[in-house]
Protein backbone atom coordinates (compact mmCIF):
# COMPACT_ATOMS: atom_id res chain seq x y z
CA UNK A 1 0.00 0.00 0.00
CA UNK A 2 2.83 2.15 0.81
CA UNK A 3 4.42 1.75 -2.29
CA UNK A 4 1.45 2.28 -4.46
CA UNK A 5 0.73 5.42 -2.49
CA UNK A 6 4.60 6.60 -3.14
CA UNK A 7 4.89 5.71 -7.01
CA UNK A 8 1.41 7.54 -7.60
CA UNK A 9 2.76 10.50 -5.96
CA UNK A 10 6.09 10.40 -7.44
CA UNK A 11 4.51 10.19 -10.75
CA UNK A 12 1.82 12.91 -10.07
CA UNK A 13 4.94 14.88 -8.71
CA UNK A 14 6.81 14.45 -12.07
CA UNK A 15 4.27 14.69 -14.38
CA UNK A 16 3.62 18.71 -12.66
CA UNK A 17 7.25 19.25 -13.09
CA UNK A 18 7.29 18.31 -16.71
CA UNK A 19 4.49 20.27 -17.64
CA UNK A 20 5.66 23.18 -15.80
CA UNK A 21 3.09 23.30 -13.42
CA UNK A 22 4.04 26.07 -10.39
CA UNK A 23 4.75 24.00 -6.70
CA UNK A 24 1.58 25.33 -4.45
CA UNK A 25 2.34 27.64 -1.51
CA UNK A 26 2.70 26.04 2.08
CA UNK A 27 -0.24 27.26 3.16
CA UNK A 28 -2.30 25.42 0.07
CA UNK A 29 -0.33 22.34 0.12
CA UNK A 30 -0.34 21.94 3.77
CA UNK A 31 -4.10 22.18 3.45
CA UNK A 32 -4.30 19.76 0.77
CA UNK A 33 -2.16 17.24 2.97
CA UNK A 34 -4.98 17.61 5.54
CA UNK A 35 -7.88 17.41 3.64
CA UNK A 36 -6.13 14.16 1.82
CA UNK A 37 -5.12 12.41 5.19
CA UNK A 38 -8.98 12.95 6.43
CA UNK A 39 -10.92 12.20 3.68
CA UNK A 40 -8.59 9.38 1.89
CA UNK A 41 -5.96 8.08 4.70
CA UNK A 42 -8.54 7.89 7.28
CA UNK A 43 -11.46 6.02 4.89
CA UNK A 44 -8.99 3.14 3.86
CA UNK A 45 -8.14 2.46 7.48
CA UNK A 46 -11.41 2.41 8.30
CA UNK A 47 -12.70 0.64 5.39
CA UNK A 48 -9.81 -2.17 6.06
CA UNK A 49 -11.05 -2.53 10.09
CA UNK A 50 -14.91 -2.43 8.57
CA UNK A 51 -13.29 -5.69 6.34
CA UNK A 52 -12.18 -7.35 9.45
CA UNK A 53 -14.82 -6.80 11.62
CA UNK A 54 -18.21 -7.05 9.13
CA UNK A 55 -16.72 -9.29 6.33
CA UNK A 56 -16.52 -8.33 2.41
CA UNK A 57 -20.54 -8.36 1.51
CA UNK A 58 -21.46 -6.22 4.52
CA UNK A 59 -18.58 -4.49 4.07
CA UNK A 60 -18.89 -3.66 0.52
CA UNK A 61 -22.52 -2.26 1.31
CA UNK A 62 -22.10 -0.43 3.58
CA UNK A 63 -19.31 1.74 1.17
CA UNK A 64 -21.60 1.51 -1.32
CA UNK A 65 -23.82 4.20 0.42
CA UNK A 66 -20.63 6.87 0.49
CA UNK A 67 -21.96 8.55 -2.89
CA UNK A 68 -25.15 8.87 -1.59
CA UNK A 69 -24.30 10.69 2.29
CA UNK A 70 -22.41 12.93 0.10
CA UNK A 71 -25.18 13.57 -2.37
CA UNK A 72 -27.32 14.94 0.72
CA UNK A 73 -24.33 16.64 2.26
CA UNK A 74 -24.01 18.69 -0.97
CA UNK A 75 -27.85 19.90 -0.44
CA UNK A 76 -27.73 21.93 2.51
CA UNK A 77 -23.61 22.49 1.83
CA UNK A 78 -23.47 23.87 -1.83
CA UNK A 79 -27.44 24.02 -2.65
CA UNK A 80 -27.79 21.15 -4.70
CA UNK A 81 -31.40 19.91 -5.55
CA UNK A 82 -31.86 16.72 -5.42
CA UNK A 83 -34.28 15.07 -8.34
CA UNK A 84 -37.23 12.38 -8.05
CA UNK A 85 -34.87 9.84 -8.71
CA UNK A 86 -32.39 10.34 -6.48
CA UNK A 87 -34.91 10.17 -3.92
CA UNK A 88 -36.35 6.31 -5.51
CA UNK A 89 -32.19 5.73 -5.27
CA UNK A 90 -32.06 7.03 -1.66
CA UNK A 91 -35.03 4.52 -0.76
CA UNK A 92 -33.92 1.43 -2.41
CA UNK A 93 -30.12 2.00 -0.55
CA UNK A 94 -31.79 2.64 2.70
CA UNK A 95 -34.39 -0.41 2.46
CA UNK A 96 -31.25 -2.54 1.29
CA UNK A 97 -29.34 -1.98 4.22
CA UNK A 98 -32.41 -2.66 6.49
CA UNK A 99 -32.71 -6.01 4.86
CA UNK A 100 -28.64 -6.29 5.38
CA UNK A 101 -29.05 -5.56 9.11
CA UNK A 102 -31.62 -7.57 9.49
CA UNK A 103 -29.78 -10.96 7.78
CA UNK A 104 -28.62 -13.73 9.94
CA UNK A 105 -27.32 -15.30 6.69
CA UNK A 106 -23.87 -17.29 8.66
CA UNK A 107 -20.65 -15.25 8.64
CA UNK A 108 -17.95 -18.39 7.28
CA UNK A 109 -15.42 -16.82 9.63
CA UNK A 110 -17.33 -17.73 12.73
CA UNK A 111 -16.24 -20.98 14.25
CA UNK A 112 -20.16 -22.41 14.66
CA UNK A 113 -20.92 -21.36 10.90
CA UNK A 114 -23.43 -18.94 11.93
CA UNK A 115 -24.44 -16.49 14.88
CA UNK A 116 -26.60 -18.45 17.50
CA UNK A 117 -26.56 -21.94 15.85
CA UNK A 118 -25.56 -24.85 17.37
CA UNK A 119 -23.25 -27.61 15.65
CA UNK A 120 -25.31 -30.39 14.65
CA UNK A 121 -22.12 -32.55 15.11
CA UNK A 122 -18.26 -32.64 15.37
CA UNK A 123 -17.43 -32.86 11.76
CA UNK A 124 -16.83 -29.64 11.07
CA UNK A 125 -14.74 -28.99 13.78
CA UNK A 126 -12.48 -31.80 12.64
CA UNK A 127 -13.05 -30.61 8.67
CA UNK A 128 -13.11 -27.06 8.96
CA UNK A 129 -9.63 -25.60 9.01
CA UNK A 130 -10.36 -22.58 11.07
CA UNK A 131 -10.94 -25.01 14.38
CA UNK A 132 -7.58 -26.79 13.82
CA UNK A 133 -5.71 -23.11 13.46
CA UNK A 134 -7.29 -22.34 16.72
CA UNK A 135 -7.22 -25.18 18.29
CA UNK A 136 -3.47 -24.87 17.44
CA UNK A 137 -2.50 -21.48 18.39
CA UNK A 138 -4.41 -21.82 21.30
CA UNK A 139 -2.76 -24.83 22.76
CA UNK A 140 0.59 -22.72 22.41
CA UNK A 141 0.04 -19.91 24.44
Amino acid sequence: MRAKALGSGTCTFVLAWLTGQPFPAAQVLGAALVLGFASYGLSIVLDAYALRLLGAAREAAYFATVPFVGALVAVPLLGERLRPLDLLEGVLMAASLVLLLRSTDPDPRDEGHGRGRERTSDTHASSGGFARRKAKYSSTS
